[in-house]
């Protein structure tokens, strides 16, 4: 809401971009009986009538694009929402445009800058506002290997109170009672939102440091022609994500691995996240890393991938049951873990079943992102129907491959074979060998491959530099 214009209604346009995202949603499989089916316009109709009111201005001007340009806390929050909307569908050059012009009206409104305001509501809006943005654009830069806009160093606007009420909301979930085990009993979890905000900006400083530390330009040059300072480095921020887990495990935020699984989306998103941050960190000095007893504290960036990588799915595989869908930032992060797996799968002599599940697992999980989003006017449509080949059995023969933990749907996991994976095509940098996992990735989905063809995908091809 803009507490520069109070109202007790809010603004149609903020009304629009909100169920832009909302639309987006599929409808329950299951409807209850004698349910009325009303069919939702879709996703785009909302976007279009979004920037059509943000057009009219105050209503009592002439429409014309260059009123929707004019900075006010609605536009922006508008432009953020649509910003997400469009990340969420994959269309992530309009989510970088929509994006790059609400940091500009943040900016221009002065809300990266401490507010002297003695309105509580005033700051409040501020801040969440401003954070948002700031975590929306190192979001987009690095799912499309661009520039950040926003530096930390040049704000000091204050983190969202914790004192708000969402911060006290509660979740409803199920945990395992621990004098009868196999028997759950419905409880109720803090979803603690503000402070699991908190983290996030958090996180995403590291991540605004490897974008412009690592994935920069004259970073990547300079990495390359000096391997001893691009590994100090490499270390230098891999510390600082350490941490930050170290103090996530010191907080109520912590995760949860245990029977109960109590912990909370913020909390899931984040260590995913986290550990998408710490592939990005090291799969750039894989080709030229070798071992030297001289300095133990150089740990093998491979192995730290696929920890982090393994890490990524392990957490699905328990909490995937226990989340309504996966949030849209995850497209990323589990498509960065699938690319560091296929590397390993490669270039091993002989790859690991496991490795190969989890790859497959990852690939699955990327399918259901796609299908997830599917009505929200992508040029390349995810298939509706649910695909029939299995290939457990080619893989485990044996059958001592379960899934466990979480979804059972995953027991029998479709082929990939006809999927459309369109909405991948822009993550990354397909111009630079820093980008190459994702790049080979692409290739082996785009060609159609299951992982029983993994031995005959032919183009992986190591970093050069």
């Amino acid at each position: 809401m803009d507490y520069g214009s109070p109202s007790d209604v809010m603004h149609p346009a903020l009304v629009a971009a909100i169920f832009s995202i909302a639309s987006c949603v599929d409808s329950p499989t299951q409807q209850p009986r004698n349910a009325v089916m009303q069919k939702c316009p879709e996703p785009r109709q909302f976007l279009q009538e979004a920037f059509d009111i943000l057009q009219r201005g105050d209503g009592s001007k002439e429409p014309h694009l260059i009123h929707a340009l004019e900075p006010s806390i609605t536009a922006c929050q508008v432009l953020t929402i649509l910003c997400l909307q469009q990340h969420g569908v994959a269309e992530y050059g309009q989510a970088a445009i929509l994006c790059s012009v609400a940091a500009a009206m943040a900016v221009d409104l002065r809300m990266h800058r401490l507010d002297e305001s003695d309105d509580p509501i005033q700051l409040e809006v501020k801040s969440r506002l401003w954070w948002n943005i700031y975590i929306l654009d190192k979001m987009i830069s690095c799912d499309m290997g661009k520039p950040v806009l926003l530096r930390a160093e040049e704000c000091d606007c204050p983190y969202p109170s914790t004192s708000e009420a969402d911060e006290f909301e509660l979740m409803s979930t199920q945990a395992e009672g621990q004098n009868n085990p196999g028997q759950f009993k419905n409880t109720s979890i803090k979803l603690r939102t503000i402070s699991g905000f908190h983290t996030s900006i958090t996180l995403s400083m590291i991540f605004e440091r490897v974008c412009r530390e690592i994935y920069g330009i004259a970073a990547r040059k300079a990495i390359r022609e000096n391997q001893l300072a691009g590994q100090a480095k490499r270390l230098e921020l891999w510390a600082a994500l350490k941490e930050w887990e170290r103090q996530m495990e010191a907080s109520p935020l912590r995760l949860d691995l245990s029977e109960s699984l109590t912990s909370v989306p913020a909390a899931i998103t984040n260590y995913v996240v986290a550990w998408h941050c710490s592939i990005l960190i090291h799969r750039p000095f894989i080709a030229r890393w070798t071992y030297n007893p001289a300095t133990p504290d150089s740990p093998d960036p491979l192995e730290l991938c696929l920890d982090a990588a393994k890490n990524i799915c392990i957490v699905l595989e328990k909490y995937i049951g226990r989340l309504l869908g996966l949030p849209c930032d995850m497209v990323f992060s589990v498509f960065t873990a699938a690319s560091a797996l296929l590397y390993d799968s490669k270039s091993s002599k002989e790859p690991s079943p496991e490795t190969n599940r989890l790859l497959q697992l990852c690939i699955h999980w990327l399918s259901m992102l796609g299908k997830s989003w599917k009505s929200a006017g992508k040029r390349h449509e995810m298939l509706a129907t649910t695909l029939e080949a299995s290939i457990q059995s080619q893989i485990y023969p044996s059958g001592s491959a379960q899934v466990s933990n979480g979804y059972s749907g995953m027991e029998q996991m479709p082929q990939i074979a006809n999927e459309d994976w369109g909405f991948l095509k822009n993550l990354g940098d397909a111009n630079d060998d820093f980008f190459a996992f994702d790049v080979q990735l692409r290739g082996l989905l785009d060609g159609g491959y299951g992982l029983n063809n993994l031995n005959n995908f032919n183009n992986i091809n190591s970093y050069s530099g």
